[in-house]
């Protein structure tokens, strides 16, 4: 405007203050989090040379590039020859780890597998790393599978089916990330813990507790034997997505049982689970048990409901926040054990769902589909049970939180701009959501200074989420008239 202090010509002077709209990409968390246990070890190879001197009395020292997880029993290093052939501890070496970490071969004496000169063995060793127990990021399972092992057991050639191990699963942790990709997750971040024990899982929790990138989380709770072991898990699931969402980090769990888990009070155990948690911020997973084929061993295998709720969080990543879970089609597995289906009667799923279970079934095409994508918290009205509601939230929050704070605003002098800037930013990022559908629409941004303290801008507005579709009712009668009818008159002629 003008400088009035100074001489101005009569007039209308016009200038535009507004503050440019500005658009600011906010993020939307979408990593699948797994937390279980893993093989429990690395694997990697080295050579040494033993030397004709290296008998009975002065061990070869083998210096590793990383410290030893075992040195004994079934998980000893093996030690071969330069044909590939074993060689045997207790008859040809020894192996010992000394006090600086060094694994030392001990060449035997009466062994007859060595020539008189030096001698080179290949060493392959188990090993674990610092960041074994920390939480790594895949975007791919052939990664996963290199640090937490092969998923299932794959038999030696010749190798009888009956020798074959009664649970096939090696890697757990490798096989809910299998299951997670398979069902279309982009990135799974896994958290190795010691054991599937309770105590153990809620350790791996602490990993993921700050982590900006965790949207779902799935524990592998393998030691589950009784309902009581089950609502421990569960509640340390809730516990810690309730605590990450009110520090900021909003974020779901998906929780599955084993069948060890219903062997005293069958389907129902679920109904209580489920109604104990009561959070919309934990999903109970059905059923226990389902069929998986191992083509490695040409069998199909009963496996626990964990991995599951690890498909349910494929699905869920895969997805924009504001598609339901109800109707998704579950890939990876054969079906569900005939005992389940005998279960699942029309009562029986209707009895789960009331009380917040999201359960599958196979439709008419014997495809895997979940029946309604409810969480834990049924009974607390439209906008507490359906995880796609509380998604869409989760999303909108996480938009405005790293949008605002990816702008620079905060630190900046206010001035009068200000609250124009703020609103700016804000309707740029709401506009982001809303092309990225993570609502349907907004409106009542208001913006101002708080009043009590001027160092404080308040920001508030309304928006709708899309809300899924349910139930679509159909009414038809029976229309019972006849119509108009035409008489006609036959006239019939016979011939002379």
């Amino acid at each position: 405007m003008p400088d009035f202090s100074a001489y101005v010509p009569p007039g209308v002077y016009v200038e535009d203050v507004s503050t440019p709209l500005t658009t600011v990409q906010g993020t939307i968390p979408q990593v699948v989090t797994l937390v279980g246990p893993g093989q429990g070890y690395l694997q990697a190879t080295t050579t040494a040379v033993l030397t004709s001197a290296d008998t009975d009395a002065t061990p070869a020292p083998v210096v590793l590039p990383h410290a030893l997880a075992y040195v004994t029993g079934d998980n000893a290093p093996v030690v071969t020859n330069v044909n590939g052939d074993p060689l045997v501890a207790g008859t040809d070496y020894e192996a010992t780890v000394d006090s600086d970490g060094l694994l030392n071969l001990l060449r035997l004496a009466a062994s007859t597998n060595y020539p008189s000169s030096d001698y080179t063995v290949t060493v392959t060793y188990r090993w674990t790393d610092p960041g074994y127990y920390t939480a790594q990021l895949f975007t791919d399972y052939d990664a996963v599978v290199a640090y937490f092992g092969q998923p299932l057991y794959q038999p030696s050639p010749g190798t009888a089916s009956s020798d074959y191990p009664a649970d096939q699963i090696v890697s757990p942790l490798a096989f809910a990330a299998k299951i997670a990709f398979e069902n279309g997750a982009n990135q799974v971040l896994c958290v190795g813990t010691p054991s599937g024990s309770a105590e153990d899982i809620r350790d791996g929790y602490g990993q993921i507790d700050t982590d900006l990138r965790v949207s779902v989380v799935v524990p592998l709770p393998t030691d589950v034997d009784s309902l009581a072991s089950g609502q421990q898990y569960g509640t340390d699931l809730k516990n810690h997505c309730v605590n990450a969402n009110n520090d900021g980090l909003p974020r779901v769990g998906v929780l599955g049982m084993s069948a060890a888990f219903t062997e005293t009070g069958g389907y129902s155990n679920f109904a209580t689970l489920a109604t104990g948690l009561n959070s919309p911020r934990v999903i109970v997973a059905y059923p226990e048990s389902l069929l998986y084929y191992n083509g490695y061993t040409n069998q199909t295998l009963v496996v626990p409901g964990y991995y599951l709720a690890a498909a349910y969080a494929g699905r869920l990543e895969s997805v924009s926040p504001n598609k339901p879970l109800t109707k998704e089609v579950i890939a990876s597995f054969a079906g569900l054990p005939a005992t389940v289906l005998q279960a699942l009667t029309r009562a029986v799923k209707d009895e789960l769902a009331t009380a917040g279970v999201a359960l599958v079934e196979q439709d008419r095409f014997n495809r895997i589909v979940v029946r309604h994508g409810v969480t834990s918290a049924y009974n607390g009205g439209l906008y507490q049970r359906e995880i796609s509601l509380i998604r869409q939230r989760d999303a909108l929050f996480s938009v405005v939180q790293s949008g605002l704070d990816a702008s620079g605003i905060i630190g900046q002098p206010i001035t009068l701009e200000t609250p124009l800037s703020v609103k700016s930013v804000v309707a740029g990022l709401l506009n982001s959501a809303e092309q990225q559908e993570v609502i349907l629409t907004w409106n009542d941004l208001l913006v101002r200074v708080q009043s009590g303290d001027p160092s404080v801008v308040e920001v508030k507005f309304s928006y709708k989420p899309a809300v899924p579709l349910n139930y679509v009712t159909v009414s038809f009668s029976l229309d019972v008239s006849t119509g108009d009818f035409t008489s006609t008159d036959l006239t019939t002629t016979t011939a002379a």
